[in-house]
């Protein structure tokens, strides 16, 4: 790193100190017990302690003092949490992430595509101030209490893998396979949807899931791994929810489903080449139940520098 980058990434620190002493100081969080909730959505944490570790445990630790700050109620993660099937030091980085964040907020989870089974439902039993709740497959979870205000309903869909939804079926043909699964896949969709309580609640109904969705675009570099369905807005749409927070693509992007955001936070660092794009992790506030406003909070991960270069058979042009 020369000193022009030293300087540039000294400058952004400094910034981001500021603001989370103007934060403290001026007091922009909600007051506890008037009707507001307020959730923080980090994805595609990626923990892999063979490719820069360290920045990983930094930014996940900047995330757990800046939702504190900012009074976060309830901290939901997409999935993949892990690179791929833990290792100790891994273990023990995240849950050291936990603790730091359950000391304000409860915490819910989702597997990814990334992420081994039963890896992250070892924290199930983690010893926390706030609960931490992991779903590896479909559920509705509610949550109320603590500082979730009225309360949070958050339907959960970890990873769907085809040869899970096609398990308790017979013998089938690969085009066969592919129907039923779309199928089955609507109808836990639309299970998570009717779930709640059919009275009207003062409480928002979050989609909490690790999905490709064929409307999405991915940063430069990111590659993506097994992935058996791509789903449509239309899809999603069945849950009828008020937030949808997903993972998966590491780049940052939103769209709407009947005034609904459907938002992919992005990763919280950059984890590979070409991932050039502002990194962070989303910040969602209701008012008794009503989705009031939402917003991208950029973490001060370091900057990735993109060199593109043409070869014509005999020089090397920097474009």
């Amino acid at each position: 790193m020369d000193e022009q980058q030293i300087v540039e990434q000294y400058a952004k620190a400094k910034a981001f100190k500021a603001e989370a002493e103007r934060l403290e100081k001026e007091g922009e969080v909600h007051s506890e017990g008037d009707g507001m909730t307020r959730v923080a959505i980090i994805a595609d944490s990626h923990f892999d302690e063979s490719s820069r570790f360290d920045e990983c445990c930094e930014i996940h630790e900047w995330i757990a003092r800046d939702v504190a700050l900012r009074d976060v109620d309830l901290v939901l993660h997409s999935g993949d949490v892990f690179e791929r099937k833990s290792t100790p030091r891994e273990r023990l980085a995240v849950r050291d992430w936990l603790r730091q964040v359950t000391e304000h907020a409860p915490v819910c989870m989702v597997r990814g595509n990334h992420d081994a089974p039963r890896d992250l439902a070892l924290f199930d039993a983690l010893e926390t101030r706030c609960p931490i709740r992991v779903v590896e497959g479909a559920e509705l979870v509610s949550f109320g209490g603590f500082d979730c205000g009225r309360g949070i309903d958050v339907a959960c869909m970890a990873w769907p893998r085809k040869a899970e939804l096609l398990s308790r079926l017979g013998d089938v043909s690969d085009e066969q396979g592919d129907q039923i699964a779309v199928n089955e896949l609507r109808n836990v969709l639309r299970g998570l949807g009717v779930q709640r309580a059919p009275e009207p609640l003062e409480r928002p109904l979050i989609f909490l899931g690790h999905v490709q969705t064929r409307a999405s675009r991915v940063s430069t570099g990111q590659p993506l791994v097994g992935c058996d369905f791509e789903l449509g807005l239309e899809d999603l749409a069945l849950v009828g929810a008020d937030f949808y927070a997903l993972g998966h693509v590491h780049l940052g992007q939103e769209w709407t489903i009947d005034d609904a955001p459907v938002v992919y936070p992005g990763s919280p660092r950059r984890t590979a080449f070409g991932e050039t794009e502002p990194k962070g992790y989303v910040v969602a506030d209701f008012d008794q139940g009503r989705l009031v406003g939402w917003e991208r909070v950029e973490t001060p991960a370091r900057q990735m520098i993109l060199l593109e270069a043409s070869w014509n058979g005999e020089t090397l042009e920097l474009r």
